[in-house]
């Protein structure tokens, strides 16, 4: 197992057991500026990613993120990584349960410190649906495109 392997399985075995009180530790992972990309957000910078992950803490709780499975580029030298995963929360002033299902690409630096972090996930199966009336339009064009499509 080579250094960016390691580091990638660190780093998913990290945002697994992630805490408010572990954010602390995650430069041990990542890179002072590293960039930060997701449907809602696109940043640079550790506190700038400490603070999304902060606001994810304050906004929901139970929160549940388990990798799935660990993707390694073949090629002698790339230093790139991506891994899928589930993530189970509950909003904190609805109570809604929310599932999402994504996918992250990572880069590493030579040191196995990640420089980039991008997920890819669909928000309309999920953040969209807990906005009052956002979600009841986002469920109704869903079930529109599913009843076209029988």
């Amino acid at each position: 197992m080579n250094t960016f392997e390691k580091s990638t399985i660190s780093y998913c075995n990290f945002l697994e057991k992630l805490t408010p009180n572990s954010l602390s530790a995650l430069n041990q992972f990542v890179d002072q500026n590293i960039i930060f990309s997701d449907p809602f957000h696109q940043t640079k910078g550790i506190e700038n990613y400490t603070a999304i992950l902060d606001t994810m803490f304050l906004t929901f709780d139970q929160i549940d993120f388990k990798t799935k499975k660990i993707f390694y580029n073949a090629t002698t030298g790339n230093n790139f990584s991506s891994f899928n995963w589930r993530l189970k929360m509950r909003h904190r002033k609805s109570f809604k349960p929310i599932q999402i299902d994504g996918m992250t690409l990572v880069e590493l630096s030579q040191q196995g410190l990640i420089t980039r972090h991008e997920d890819f996930w669909d928000p309309s199966s999920s953040i969209y649906r807990i906005i009052p009336l956002l979600g009841s339009a986002v469920d109704f064009v869903r079930k529109r495109i599913r009843d076209t499509s029988n």
